[in-house]
């Protein structure tokens, strides 16, 4: 896999950190670029995919605590009101992040999808223009090419 090795880490830890930082909107411009770059788009979207379902993960237990608990804090509703107030902070703070999560998870999907049209349409334009009596092989493939990015 080809990615931006002067900016996005090797490390899936440290990854998964920048990625979680470009949710936040608090990551440098040189990763928040990197990430959208067509080569790092499969990478991005596998690494949001997984928080997101972490984000999941973790609403799923912060329900199955607040049952336990409710029967702890059965006869004391004051612990109970603290706890609960407590638990439902924490509860919209993973609904937040996860929603950044699935705009940032649409906004990869959405550029994936734009690279991968924009490869087709070239594609199809190529087998045109190969197909034109008396094409210039050179220039339709050069045309081609600079779509792909790799002639300027």
């Amino acid at each position: 896999m080809s990615y931006d090795k002067e900016h996005l880490a090797d490390d899936n830890t440290e990854y998964l950190a920048q990625v979680n930082d470009d949710i936040r909107e608090v990551a440098p411009e040189a990763i928040h670029v990197a990430l959208r770059e067509p080569a790092n788009l499969e990478r991005w979207i596998l690494a949001l995919k997984d928080m997101k379902r972490s984000t999941e993960s973790q609403l799923a237990a912060k329900k199955a605590e607040a049952a336990e608990n409710r029967a702890a804090y059965a006869n004391n509703k004051t612990n109970w009101l603290a706890y609960a107030s407590k638990a439902e902070r924490a509860r919209s703070d993973i609904i937040r992040f996860k929603c950044g999560v699935e705009s940032k998870l649409d906004e990869a999907t959405m550029l994936r999808d734009s690279e991968i049209n924009t490869l087709l349409a070239a594609i199809e334009q190529h087998q045109h223009d190969m197909n034109v009596p008396g094409a210039d092989a050179f220039a339709v493939d050069s045309a081609l090419y600079a779509v792909l990015g790799y002639l300027s």
